[in-house]
């Protein structure tokens, strides 16, 4: 409306609308109200939202350490696993030299049969030098004066 129009209303028409405008300014300043307490609750979840992220972040950056750490952990392990493999490779060659007799061609024997021999004639010299060490050790020891003295060891 016009300053005109209004300067031609009576003055009940002039107080209706006054009484219209306070009520509908009173209806926006509730409708006002309830739009900020909705608007606080929202910035309350909001805020609330973003600490539980911020709690969340944290938890999967503490997460992340410790998958790198289990990372670094299965690198070791399988660096030493292939460090075994490596060694169970070798361990295996050497198995199928010593089945096969290729170590024994190797250090010049031909076969376990040899081998049988060598350790059999090595085992029967050491009898035999234990037998004579035992005899020299219990042959009692004659004196210059061609006494004889027991229990004296005569050094071979």
């Amino acid at each position: 409306m016009t300053e005109k129009d209004l300067a031609h209303l009576k003055r009940m028409d002039l107080l209706a609308l006054l009484v219209e405008q306070g009520r509908e300014a009173g209806e926006l300043a509730s409708a006002l109200d309830e739009t900020r307490a909705a608007l606080d609750e929202a910035n309350r979840l909001a805020q609330r939202l973003k600490d539980r992220l911020d709690e969340k972040d944290l938890q999967i950056g503490r997460l992340k350490e410790k998958l790198d750490e289990k990372d670094a952990q299965i690198e070791r392990l399988k660096a030493r696993l292939d460090q075994k493999d490596a060694q169970i490779g070798q361990l295996a060659a050497q198995i199928e030299d010593f089945t096969s007799g290729r170590y024994l061609e190797m250090e010049g024997i031909h076969s376990l049969t040899d081998v049988s021999g060598r350790l059999d004639l090595m085992l029967r010299m050491a009898q035999k030098a234990v037998e004579k060490y035992i005899r020299d050790i219990q042959k009692p020891s004659q004196t210059q004066g061609g006494e004889t003295k027991e229990g004296t060891i005569q050094a071979p």
